[in-house]
C-alpha cells in the first residue's frame, strides 16, 4: 500500500505538469470555446447557465441530439473548475504554510533584542527563541521549554546546546548517539582542563 504523503506527492507534481500545460494552452482553448457558441457574437439573453448562449442559437441547439450547447456547457465547466483549483491551492497552501518552520528572515528576526523582550514579557523559551522559534516554557517564571530543560538536565549544562535546539526547530531528530557525543566532548575537556 502507498503511503498517503507519496501518494500526495506523486499527484501534485503531475497535477503541477498538467496546470503548466493547461496554463499555456487556456488561452486559445478559451477563444475557440467562446468562437463555438453556437450564434457567437450576434447577440445574448445574459450570461450562460448551462441553456443554449444566445437567441440565434435556440435553432441550432434545438437540432442536437438532446438539446445541449456542449460548447456553453464546457466553458461554464471549465471556468467553474478554475475557480475550485485556485481555491483548492490557495486553502492547501495556507494550511501548509501554517505547520512549516519560520523563515529564515523570521529567525533572525526572533534572535534579535526584541526576541528577549518576547521571551520574558510573553513566556517563551530562551534557547528556541535564540535559533529563531517559539516555544513556551515549561513554568511561568521558566525560562526554557520542556524539551530543552529535560536536554540541559540529561547534558548536566545550564543551556542546551543551540546546535541541538537549532536541528529540533527544523523538525531534525536528536538522537542517543548525538547526546553521546555531546558527553564524551565535555568529558575530554574536562580531562584537558585539569
Amino acid at each position: 500500500m502507498t503511503h498517503p504523503l507519496a501518494q500526495h506527492r506523486a499527484r501534485l507534481a503531475d497535477a503541477a505538469n498538467r496546470i503548466a500545460v493547461i496554463t499555456a494552452a487556456l488561452p486559445t482553448a478559451w477563444r475557440n470555446l467562446h468562437d463555438a457558441q453556437p450564434g457567437y457574437p450576434t447577440g445574448s439573453d445574459g450570461p450562460g447557465a448551462g441553456g443554449v448562449t444566445d437567441r440565434t442559437a435556440n435553432l441550432a441547439a434545438a437540432n442536437l441530439d438532446d438539446g445541449t450547447d456542449f460548447a456553453r456547457s464546457d466553458l461554464d465547466t471549465l471556468d467553474t473548475l478554475l475557480a475550485q483549483l485556485w481555491t483548492a491551492a490557495d486553502d492547501a497552501d495556507r494550511i501548509i504554510r501554517r505547520w512549516l518552520p519560520p523563515t529564515d528572515q523570521w529567525r533572525k528576526a526572533l534572535a534579535t533584542e526584541a526576541a528577549a523582550r518576547l521571551t520574558s514579557e510573553w513566556n517563551h523559551c530562551s534557547a528556541h527563541t535564540q535559533v529563531g522559534s517559539i516555544e513556551p516554557a515549561r513554568r511561568a517564571d521558566g525560562r526554557l521549554c520542556r524539551w530543552c530543560e529535560d536536554l540541559a538536565r540529561e547534558l548536566g549544562v545550564t543551556d542546551p546546546p543551540l546546535h541541538l535546539v537549532e536541528r529540533r526547530a527544523r523538525g531534525m531528530k536528536i538522537t542517543t548517539a548525538d547526546l553521546d557525543a555531546i558527553k564524551r566532548e565535555r568529558k575530554r575537556r574536562r580531562k584537558t582542563k585539569r
